[in-house]
Order: C-alpha cells, then structure tokens, then sequence
C-alpha cells in the first residue's frame, strides 16, 4: 500500500511539474532564428556574477552574417522578449523615409540572440526591387499570398508584445507615412496615382489598427490577422492616438491596450477586440512608458509628471503609492522601463538634456529611487537612444545603445539592479 503511495505522490509531482514548465518550454522555431546559438555564450557567466547596481559592456553584437548590425531607431524604448525562444525582438521606423545603405527601407524586424550576444535579421526591410499585391482585405501580400506588411511601424512606441502560448510577437498596425521617395513602386499594388504619389497616402491599402500584425517564430513568416468587431478600433492606423501601449496578460491570456486613454483587450483565441474601460479621467494621451506588474497584476503606466495603475482584476484605474516620485518621467523617445520580476522593481533607465537617469520604483512600498550611474570603462556614453529588455532568467536588465538609424558606435549594455 505503501509503495502505491508513492508512486501515485511521484506521479502527481511529475505531471503538474510539466504543467508547469509548460510555459517556459522551448519552442520549434523555424527560418531565421534556427540559426539561434546552441549553447550559452562566455558572456553570460559574466552576467550570472554581476553584482547588485553593477553595469557590464558586451560590446557590438556580433553581426548577421547577411544583413549586419540592428541600427538604432527613435522612438523605440521595447525591445519584446520572449523567454522561450530566449530572443529579443526589436523593430520601428528611425529616421523619416530612411533608407539603408543596403537598399532596404527600415521596415526591418531583428531578434537579438541572449545566448550569442548577436544579430539574427527576421526581415531585412523592403527593397525597391519588391513586388507585391492586395488580398480581399486590403493587406499587403506577396505574389503567392503570404503577409508581407511595408511600412506597417511608424515608431514603434509600446505597441508591441510577445504571445508565448503561440510563439507569435504581436504589434499593433500604425502606418509609416514616409514611405513614398524610398519605395515609389508601392503606390503601383496600393492604385494611387504618380502625382499624388505623397506622405500618408494610402491609397486601397486597409490600414486600420485593429488588425494585427504578427511575426511567427515556429514559421518563420509574417502573419496577419482581420478582425470583423469594427465598433473598436475604428480609426485609421495613422492616429496619434494609437502612439500606446500593448502587453499580454498571462493571467486573462488576452492582451492589454491603452491607447488614447482609453482600455481595450484583444482575444488572440477568439481574433476580437473588446471594450474595457470608458476614458481615463487622467491625461493619458499618448506616447506613455509602461509595464506589467506581475505581482499584482496590474499596469502601471507613466509619462512626465503623471503616474498611473490599472487594476487588470477590477478593469479600473488606480493612484498607486508614490513616494519621492521623480518629477519627470520619460516618453518613449527618451528611455526604456520594464518590471523586474526578481526584485519586484520597475527600472526606468532614460536620458534627458544629454544626461543619463537611473530610477527604481520599489513596488511594494510605493517608494522611487534614484541611482548614480556608472557605466563601464569601455563605455562611452555619446549620444545614443535606448533601446531594452528585462531577462528573468538572468535577473538582468538588456539595454540596446546605437543613434538614431545608426549602428556604428552601437552597443548591448547590461544592468543589474540587485542579486
């Protein structure tokens, strides 16, 4: 009888322990990121005996062998991390209409490999020799029908996430206007006109936000998603107000959006969006910082002077506690901010007036602190934006520095906050 019992307590603790590695497991990927590095790099021993406030420099990251280095971009403080595939997703528009030396506009996608401490180009961008079409919805497609969105980014604020249940990194459709010099062909498959071929025209092409793009880990490929619900998200994709912030939640398996002030949720299951919460009374525009308490699950949310909660429970706004609360926290262009699970802390790395900043706000006891930054030897701090990533595993905060449409002086920094 005894024995019976064990085997049954052995049984029990082998099944809900694959439960609940579940979510962690490794992904099959496919296309670019097979080429993921195999094993942990000499880097991340590094990582692992970082001590508490301590910055490391890793340098440049090595290079795509085809495409090179990921360059900088404005306006892009999230670089979406998905613990499963152990990368770093990475995209937006940088300089208006820019175009690459390589002859790809910076329509790009880019995974930053954790454990090689290099580049893996997803999509290099589009070229002027790429020729494509509508499908029934108004969607960019190529000639045998596969999703290939063209200046689908402009900025990429916080309007992206990463689902891990499908392996899909998700962003939220708003139009680049500055697509005509670089890419004149495409007002051809859009049907505009030679002479009125100009910044933020459409044309035939559906560029509303409320179809989302994805980029698909386990194929390889763009997808993209249309939505029927058209009482939300009913504008155009251009908006200011869609300058938001996107992020999934385990815990309702939904994604969160905040965008003009005003909360909705997207059903990837179900591919529908649904109303929330009516405006906040606040003055939460747009081009606002933000991320996930996992802890109490609720998103806090951030720009300038104002500070704010959402209760993922209640669907309600909170005024979370705030003590010595700095009295300018960044835009999008100015910095990056993410949860760090391990020591229940938000990191708000950001520069302003040439002048790097390093808050912590301590969530339990609802109190900010400023550190002192002391960058490593071999880190010169000209100007750079920044670009970041929280990694769990490793309890260290990523942080991507490269000028605007610029990777020549680019580097990956590391920062741990406490170990």
């Amino acid at each position: 009888m005894f024995v019976k019992y064990c085997v049954l307590v052995l049984s029990l603790l082998f099944f809900y322990g694959c439960l609940s590695a579940e979510g962690k497991k490794e992904l099959v990927v496919k296309g670019p990121l097979e080429t993921l590095a195999k094993k942990p790099g000499a880097h991340i021993k590094k990582i692992e005996a970082m001590g508490d406030h301590s910055w490391l420099n890793l340098g440049k990251p090595v290079a795509d062998p085809k495409w090179g280095v990921a360059r900088g971009r404005a306006w892009a403080p999230k670089m979406t991390f998905a613990e499963n595939v152990n990368v770093a997703f990475f995209v937006g528009t940088g300089r208006h209409g820019y175009m690459k030396p390589n002859g790809h506009f910076m329509d790009d996608l880019w995974a930053y490999d954790v454990n090689g401490n290099k580049w893996i180009c997803l999509y290099p961008g589009t070229s002027k020799k790429t020729k494509l079409k509508l499908d029934e919805h108004g969607f960019e497609v190529t000639l045998d029908g596969i999703a290939n969105p063209v200046s689908f980014c402009s900025h990429a604020y916080n309007n992206l996430t990463y689902l891990p249940d499908t392996g899909r990194f998700m962003l939220t459709y708003r139009c680049s206007p500055w697509w005509t010099k670089a890419l004149p062909q495409r007002g051809e498959w859009l049907g505009i006109p030679k002479d009125k071929l100009k910044a933020y025209a459409v044309g035939k092409l559906n560029n509303n936000a409320r179809h989302p793009i994805y980029y698909n880990v386990t194929k390889g490929t763009w997808e993209r998603s249309y939505v029927e619900n058209k009482k939300v998200m009913r504008k155009g994709g251009m908006s200011s107000s869609f300058m938001g912030v996107l992020e999934y939640i385990p815990s309702k398996k939904k994604i969160f959006y905040l965008y003009g002030g005003k909360v909705v949720y997207f059903d990837p299951a179900k591919n529908e969006w649904s109303n929330v919460s009516p405006s906040s009374k606040h003055k939460i525009t747009y081009d606002m910082n933000g991320c996930l308490d996992t802890k109490r699950n609720r998103m806090l949310i951030f720009k300038g002077n104002g500070f704010w909660a959402y209760n993922l429970e209640k669907d309600s706004w909170e005024t979370p506690k705030s003590e010595n609360q700095p009295k300018y926290l960044p835009t999008c262009v100015k910095g990056s901010t993410f949860y760090d699970k391990t020591n229940d802390a938000v990191i708000v790395f950001y520069k302003i007036k040439n002048i790097y900043k390093l808050h912590i706000y301590i969530c339990e006891s609802g109190k900010w602190e400023e550190k002192e930054i002391k960058f490593p030897d071999n880190f010169r701090s000209a100007y750079k934006l920044i670009h970041g990533f929280y990694h769990p595993g490793l309890n260290a905060c990523f942080y991507y520095m490269a000028g605007d449409s610029d990777n020549k002086q680019a580097r990956m920094l590391v920062y741990r906050y406490k170990k």
